[in-house]
This record gives structure tokens, C-alpha cells and sequence, in this order.
């Protein structure tokens, strides 16, 4: 595990802990909400800057893509080589999705900004927020959005990061069944809690205990985390250790199974989703169902260009984390770097970092 990874992982096992080491959290305050963030027009920037400048292009609004920005806009601030756009599917400005947890208090997303909407625009960033990037065009290098952007590129940056991976389980698309990656999936898990007396977490690591310590704060009274790994946490802890996390869980009431595969999410005579089934033959009640069972590189947008990815996906980068088109690169979880892809931000913020150097002048290696 890298050093940034091992950082990282510490510092959210000892949250978690004092997470577990407590009741139920206080009720959540009385709902804020977030104040409309301000857009520029949605113009089409087809043409390329005539003052001089390139333009680099960041499709991902991501930690990692916002990190990159920031280092970039400070590295560049003398020369003002760059102008940079950057498209936001989501529609916020970037936000720090390890404090997801947070909104289950307040449900303010502004809190979780990595630096307010006006930080843009004092820094000349251009942001497309709710564009979602479909296509490139490497022959005219251009952007191309769901929302009828056309933008151009000089440099084209990809930190589209990870989804949720959802195994093909029968019932998976019922309404009900969540992922907890984003600021609408808390959303839509805040809203189902309300209604709910029952739930289950599928995956036993760091982000299905997070997840079911939401629901216990949420009020829902029974809660099953449900890993198909030997024990809780089976990267992170060793046998005794999990021994000790299942004991602190136990302590709240919330059931665990190790060892358990599901087979099936069932509902009810109305269709709505009553519950899941295990190979095995145990049946847990569930009127909602958190799937936290890992994620995979979003890198659709290098595979319909013709760009390479990773034999378990990721785009492929070298030591400068450019693709094999010059003009292209890729950076975080999307980026698969020798073969390997980093599910973490620390070293993505590396990445960031070096990207940013590199196109001010510098010459760094990322090399793991």
C-alpha cells in the first residue's frame, strides 16, 4: 500500500472509530439550502483563446480535477499562459466526497466545497456545471456536451474518476437499492430513511460501515451490513483486528455477515423492494439497500476516442500521465498508471501536482 494510501486509509479508520464509539448522532439540524451557485452562460467555445493563450480543457470537476486547477492557476499566475474550462456533471462546483458523511447532518453542500463558487471566477476558471462530457473529438480536439457545449482544447486534462461498481445481481434496479457516492445519492438515502424501518449495507469496508452508521444515525432500527469477504474490512484489518470492529458495530445493533453472497433483491406484492436473499438461503427484510461494493474507472470517453485503457479498465498514462495522443491526459482514479489504478485521492493529488508542473515547464515523473 503506498504511503499516501496508508495516510489516508488511517485517517478514516479513526473517524470511523469515533463514529462507532458513539450513539446515535444528533438529530439533524432543520435542512439549508445551498445558495444557486452562478454560472456563466453556456456559450460555445468552439474557437481557441485568440490573445495569446491555450486553453486546457478538464472534463471532471473532481477533488483531483479541482486540485489540479488550483495548482495550475497558482503556477501560471505570472505568465497567464492558460485559460482553463472545466466541464461539472454535477451540478456543484467540486466538493470533498470523503466528508460525504457530513450531509447526513446538514444537508448543506456548500460546507463540503473545496473552495467557494467565487473562486472561480476570481481565478478566471470557466465552469460548465450540469455539462456532462459525451464525446471527444481528437481530430478537431474538441469537448462535446449533453447540454450542447462545444468546447476546443489545446490540452485536455480526463478526471472523471470512479463509479460505483454494482455486481449483476437480479433486483438491482429496484427503487430502493442505492450507491452512496455523491451528493444525490445522500440525498436519496436522507429521503428514503424517512419512510424506512429497515435497511441493509452490501460491503463491509470502510464505506459500507460508514454507511450503515449513517442509517443508524438516521433512525432506521434495523440494519444488517452484509460482506461477502471471511471479516469486516478484510484489506485493512487482520483477523483480530476485525474481530474488535465487529464487536464495536455489534455494540449499536447493527447485524454483520461475513461469508454472505447475495442472490437476489426481492420485493413485495406492490413491487416495492422488501428485502434481499443470500445463496445461502438467509433471507434479511429491507425496505432500502446500500450497495458499497467498490467502484470502477468512468474511462467510456477514452474508449468510444480510440484512446487505450487498462486490461481492468483505467486510461492508460505513462510516467508524464499523458495518453498516446500528446494532447490528451489523464489524472486520479480514471488514470491507470503502469498497470495500475488508485482508488484514493492522495495519490491523485500527486498527480495533479505533477500535471500541473509539467505543463508550466517542469519535468515530473509520477513513478510508483
Amino acid at each position: 500500500m503506498p504511503p499516501q494510501a496508508s495516510g489516508y486509509v488511517k485517517s478514516r479508520l479513526r473517524s470511523l472509530h469515533g463514529a462507532l464509539s458513539t450513539g446515535r448522532g444528533a438529530p439533524r439540524q432543520a435542512e439549508t439550502k445551498p445558495q444557486p451557485t452562478a454560472q456563466p452562460s453556456v456559450a460555445s467555445y468552439e474557437q481557441l483563446p485568440t490573445d495569446g493563450r491555450k486553453r486546457v480543457v478538464v472534463v471532471g470537476l473532481s477533488m483531483v480535477g479541482w486540485k489540479f486547477i488550483d495548482k495550475l492557476v497558482n503556477l501560471d499566475r505570472d505568465s497567464k499562459k492558460y485559460e482553463i474550462v472545466t466541464f461539472s456533471e454535477e451540478p456543484h462546483v467540486a466538493y470533498n466526497r470523503v466528508g460525504l458523511t457530513q450531509l447526513f447532518e446538514h444537508e448543506n453542500a456548500e460546507e463540503l466545497h473545496m473552495a467557494p463558487p467565487t473562486w472561480y471566477e476570481e481565478a478566471g476558471v470557466r465552469v460548465l456545471l450540469g455539462h456532462k462530457a459525451v464525446r471527444i473529438d481528437r481530430d478537431k480536439r474538441q469537448v462535446l456536451s449533453d447540454n450542447g457545449a462545444v468546447v476546443a482544447y489545446d490540452e485536455l486534462v480526463l478526471s472523471t474518476g470512479s463509479e460505483p461498481f454494482v455486481p449483476p445481481i437480479p433486483g438491482a434496479d429496484r427503487e430502493g437499492v442505492s450507491t452512496y457516492r455523491d451528493i444525490k445519492d445522500v440525498h436519496s438515502i436522507i429521503a428514503q430513511s424517512k419512510t424506512c424501518k429497515s435497511g441493509a449495507v452490501i460491503g463491509g469496508g470502510l464505506l459500507g460501515l460508514e454507511s450503515a452508521k449513517a442509517l443508524y444515525d438516521l433512525g432506521v432500527s434495523d440494519i444488517t451490513i452484509v460482506e461477502g469477504a471471511p471479516r469486516l474490512m478484510v484489506r485493512q484489518l487482520d483477523e483480530q483486528g476485525a474481530k474488535l470492529l465487529q464487536k464495536k458495530v455489534s455494540e449499536l445493533n447493527i447485524k454483520t455477515i461475513v461469508g454472505g453472497m447475495t442472490d437476489e433483491f426481492y420485493g413485495d406484492e406492490t413491487g416495492a423492494l422488501a428485502g434481499m436473499k443470500l445463496k445461502d438461503g438467509t433471507d434479511i427484510p429491507a425496505q432500502m439497500i446500500i450497495v458499497c461494493t467498490g467502484v470502477k474507472p468512468r474511462d467510456e470517453l477514452a474508449r468510444e476516442c480510440g484512446l487505450e485503457v487498462g486490461e481492468r479498465g483505467g486510461i492508460v498514462v505513462d510516467d508524464r500521465l499523458q495518453t498516446a495522443d500528446p494532447h490528451i491526459y489523464a489524472i486520479g482514479e480514471v488514470a491507470c498508471h503502469r498497470g495500475m489504478c488508485y482508488g484514493l485521492v492522495a495519490p491523485g493529488n500527486v498527480m495533479a501536482d505533477n500535471l500541473a508542473a509539467n505543463l508550466t515547464g517542469g519535468s515530473e515523473l509520477f513513478i510508483k
